[in-house]
């Protein structure tokens, strides 16, 4: 199934060129498939263009971009390219307003290109089959839950939804059902581990638990000495990041050894195209600068995203193709914390 820890070593193993190149193709056909929809072709008329623009660089480069205000404008759907009835489910981030942005999936989108996204980031991070997973994020309109409940699935873990709230059974259930890996706020693992003692467990002896998952907010700091000191030996804490307009958490994660510097891999850039932006908007980061994350999705059928701004800050690492697990093409970054949280949905 895998290769040096890869699920998809097809992709995984690629450099940038060939990365670039998957992404140049995808852009063909996305733009294609833009200028068939009223509501695209006329943002990209407002600004001079069309979108079949997007196949060449230089008009990749030049497309307009878009901001949650932007899409909150457009409410109740929108820039969706699928009627709503096609639309299998709709999941919701919410903007500067409050107001929830609706953001649509189509049964391919949720069911195959999500549920590939997040199983290939978690087996990066060690999740095989036959895992115990506690699923501990909600589900509701944030797509959280539903994203780490479609991607363990896909990697043929078992997958226990029992979501936020529940401490006292989840900590009881983490002994006796011997859960390996778990998705949930690092807030909420440091609440297992006090409810756990408070019921007389030893999480350190008692537990099976090797890995967690947690979505990057701020004053998260995945590795803390109080975790690992808590927790079985050989346990590992993992950041995530993206946001419900893209996918889900799909954006970033750390191989092994980008963790041990800091640094996350932006991880499926076959299917999305991240760029890292100076504060004019215009110059690509260079090694070592920091810019905001700009995303365009390449396969999502409902609700695509064209040149997205964030408004999440990273820095392009000084050696963002050089990466010892290999995945040379997907490059490394950090994520400037307090803006992950500001904007996560």
């Amino acid at each position: 199934m895998s290769e040096a820890g890869m699920l998809h070593p097809e992709i995984e193993r690629l450099d940038r060129d060939d990365i670039l190149e998957i992404q140049r193709d995808k852009l063909v056909r996305l733009g294609k498939r833009l200028a068939g929809s009223l509501e695209w072709s006329a943002h990209f008329r407002a600004h001079g263009m069309n979108p079949r623009d997007l196949g060449d660089p230089q008009g990749f480069a030049a497309a307009p971009m878009l901001t949650a205000g932007d899409l909150e404008a457009r409410a109740p759907f929108p820039m969706l390219t699928a009627q709503p009835h096609q639309v299998a489910r709709f999941f919701a981030a919410f903007g500067g307003a409050g107001a929830p942005v609706l953001s649509g999936y189509t049964e391919r989108d949720h069911d195959r290109t999500l549920a590939r996204q997040m199983a290939r980031l978690l087996h990066c991070v060690g999740v095989r089959p036959g895992d115990r997973a506690y699923q501990g994020y909600g589900y509701a309109l944030d797509i959280e839950g539903a994203a780490f409940d479609a991607g363990f699935r896909a990697l043929g873990a078992t997958v226990f939804p029992v979501g936020p709230g529940r401490e006292d059974l989840a900590a009881q259930w983490m002994r006796d059902l011997e859960w390996t890996v778990a998705a949930l706020p690092l807030a909420g693992l440091s609440d297992l581990i006090r409810t756990a003692r408070r019921q007389g467990v030893d999480p350190g002896r008692d537990w099976r638990l090797r890995r967690t998952l947690s979505v990057l907010e701020a004053g998260a700091v995945p590795d803390r000495d109080d975790f690992l000191e808590a927790l079985p030996a050989g346990f590992a804490a993992h950041a995530v990041w993206g946001r419900t307009e893209l996918g889900g958490p799909v954006l970033t994660v750390a191989c092994p050894h980008a963790r041990s510097e800091g640094e996350m891999h932006l991880f499926n850039e076959d299917s999305i195209v991240t760029e890292i932006l100076t504060p004019d908007g215009r110059t690509p980061a260079g090694p070592g600068e920091e810019g905001e994350l700009v995303v365009t999705t390449l396969d999502k059928e409902a609700s695509p995203l064209v040149r997205f701004r964030t408004g999440a800050l990273a820095r392009l690492s000084d050696r963002p193709f050089d990466c010892a697990c290999g995945r040379i093409g997907m490059p490394l970054v950090r994520i400037a914390v307090g803006a992950a949280q500001r904007n996560c949905p």
